[in-house]
């Protein structure tokens, strides 16, 4: 029909001009209708590509999840990138502590098999360019074709990539693995391509902050594995007993030396909680009475307390079967203060136990039988002093009346009888002081050294001017001891000192004093004859002498005497001596509480 065929009345131009205008809004109204259909196809088109990658992703997130073998989580990896997101090629490199580099884990993609026999061997340097890039800040690095950065073309040739993205996986550094995703040059024309726009990068960024975030748990996972397998192994091979509490339902884990020490070979349910255990065994002081129950060492640390050395008698209730343990235990709390798990260690010491009260035994016999000894020793020089004095007396009156009127042997005779009397005497004398020494009950008193020195020596003047000695000293402490037997121990030194000298050599004899930590070491020394090694522990033994009696008299016993002085208070003696050069006798005595210098 042709506009000519319209019949208008002559007169209506108006209702014309205004059905003209009507068809003109109504074709533009069409026009935008089509264009509004257009870009709602594109928008569908776009919202179908973006719920079809949540969904891809969201099946990479559940393969991810459901394996804990990181060979898998690499293959997965690169099977998304290939087959979802539409690259050729995709590397996945795991890095190895072992080889300090970063070896391929899973590739996928197209390859023929000299291409992938050489990619599946290619290794990168944990300090090499590459990784370096990451530690400088870098997110991810590309490569285009014609790329003029070395490295990366380097790279390129060795993965048979011509464009390519390289990303790290994991947030740490070095990073626990690297992907490389990319075309050949043969094919790129058939794949995505490689560039670095927005969307891209916002497409590829959701798939590896997935990778990412699982790799790094499942890492975690097998260091948290690796680690209890390494905790268990310890715990089940300790030789100490161990016993893990669970505080909520009080149930016990025990490691196979504590199921040893109860008797038993595996976990059984005699031990498998507290009630349980309270059942079979009943727990007793080391005086045989019951442990009260807020006093059980589980009931203990429950209570949070922390022990250690808390020794028990662990006895069976229907079987003959006891033995003693030494418990230490602690709770330990969770980050928030909560219980988490109490730790009980136990240690059998019934040998111990057993080997200690024998050795109390012992000793309390020792002690009775030395006790003995020293009564007896006392009582014996004591009841002997008499008759040895009436002999001695007797065998002088005997020398003075008679010395020169009998024949030379009858005088000989006499001269030994008197000798040996004054021998007896002097034996008597020194076997009642060492008994003394042992039979002193006076409480240790301050005891100013200085004062006990000046009256040894005020004691032996005599001695000294006669054998021209020269005894020095310096400042000497106060300690705690017996005043009496300081003094006895200091003037047998001195007159050893002096006795013991060389020839036609005036002694000098020096007394020093030196503080070390707790103690004092005083020093007596000499320039006497001196005394060979092998002989400065005999020296000390009680009858041991080192000269013929008409040399240097003596009994033997003076040093036997010094030493019991000072084992007496707590310290020890010993000499220095080089023969022909001198002496030094030490010995140690415990410095007076709070006392410096």
């Amino acid at each position: 029909m042709k506009k000519d065929d319209f019949h208008i009345p002559p007169g209506n131009d108006d209702q014309v001009a205004m059905l003209r205008q009507e068809i003109k809004t109504l074709s533009e109204q069409v026009k935008r209708l089509v264009k509004a259909e257009s870009r709602l196809y594109r928008y569908q088109e776009e919202l179908d590509a973006q719920l079809k990658e949540y969904k891809d992703l969201y099946e990479l997130n559940k393969a991810l999840n459901e394996t804990v073998e990181l060979s898998e989580m690499f293959r997965h990896t690169v099977d998304y990138f290939t087959c979802n997101l539409d690259y050729e090629r995709a590397i996945a490199l795991r890095f190895s502590g072992d080889s300090d580099d970063y070896r391929v884990a899973a590739l996928a993609g197209y390859y023929d098999d000299k291409e992938k026999s050489c990619v599946a061997a290619l290794t990168i340097g944990r300090d090499g360019p590459l990784p370096a890039s990451f530690a400088r800040g870098e997110e991810f690095l590309v490569c285009t074709a014609g790329s003029e950065d070395a490295e990366l073309s380097a790279f390129g040739a060795l993965a048979y990539l011509d464009e390519f993205f390289i990303f790290p996986l994991g947030s740490n550094f070095p990073p626990q693995a690297l992907l490389a995703v990319g075309n050949s040059t043969e094919h790129t024309q058939f794949y995505r391509k490689v560039d670095a726009g927005h969307e891209t990068l916002v497409s590829i960024g959701n798939a590896i902050g997935l990778v990412s975030s699982a790799l790094e748990k499942t890492i975690l996972y097998h260091a948290l594995e690796e680690s209890e397998y390494r905790l268990k192994n310890v715990v089940e091979n300790l030789g100490e007993g161990l016993i893990l509490i669970d505080p909520p339902s009080e149930g016990l884990q025990w490691n196979h030396a504590a199921l040893q020490m109860y008797g038993y070979e595996s976990q059984v349910d005699d031990v498998a909680s507290c009630q349980n255990l309270g059942q079979v065994y009943e727990l007793l002081q080391l005086d045989g009475k019951p442990v009260p129950v807020e006093q059980l060492p589980i009931k203990r640390i429950l209570r949070g307390e922390e022990f250690r050395e808390y020794q028990l008698v662990v006895k069976r209730r229907k079987k003959p079967w006891q033995r003693t343990f030494s418990f230490s235990g602690v709770l330990i709390r969770d980050g928030r203060g909560k219980p988490f798990v109490g730790l009980l260690t136990l240690r059998d010491i019934s040998s111990q136990r057993q080997s200690e009260n024998e050795r109390e035994r012992l000793i309390a016999e020792l002690q009775r039988s030395n006790a003995e000894l020293q009564q007896f020793a006392y009582v014996s020089s004591h009841d002997l002093q008499e008759p040895i004095r009436m002999v001695t007396s007797y065998a002088q009156l005997l020398q003075r009346r008679y010395q020169g009127k009998l024949d030379e042997k009858a005088d000989t005779y006499i001269s030994y009888m008197v000798e040996a009397a004054h021998r007896m005497s002097s034996l008597i004398d020194d076997l009642l002081a060492l008994s003394r020494v042992g039979r002193s009950e006076r409480p240790p008193a301050p005891v100013a050294m200085e004062s006990v020195m000046q009256q040894a020596l005020d004691n032996m003047r005599l001695s000294l001017e006669e054998a021209g000695a020269e005894v020095t000293y310096e400042a000497l402490p106060t300690v705690p001891g017996d005043e009496i037997q300081l003094l006895q121990l200091l003037q047998n030194l001195i007159g050893n000192a002096v006795k013991y000298r060389k020839k036609d050599v005036p002694p000098r004899v020096h007394i020093s004093a030196v503080r070390k930590g707790k103690q004092w070491i005083f020093g007596v020394h000499d320039n006497g004859i001196g005394i060979e090694p092998q002989y400065h522990e005999r020296i000390f033994v009680i009858f041991q002498r080192l000269h013929h009696r008409e040399d240097y008299p003596g009994t033997g016993i003076g040093l036997s005497i010094c030493q019991k002085i000072v084992e007496n208070h707590g310290g020890r003696i010993w000499v220095e001596s080089t023969l022909g050069e001198g002496s030094t006798f030490f010995f140690t005595l415990p410095a007076k509480e709070g006392e410096g210098r």
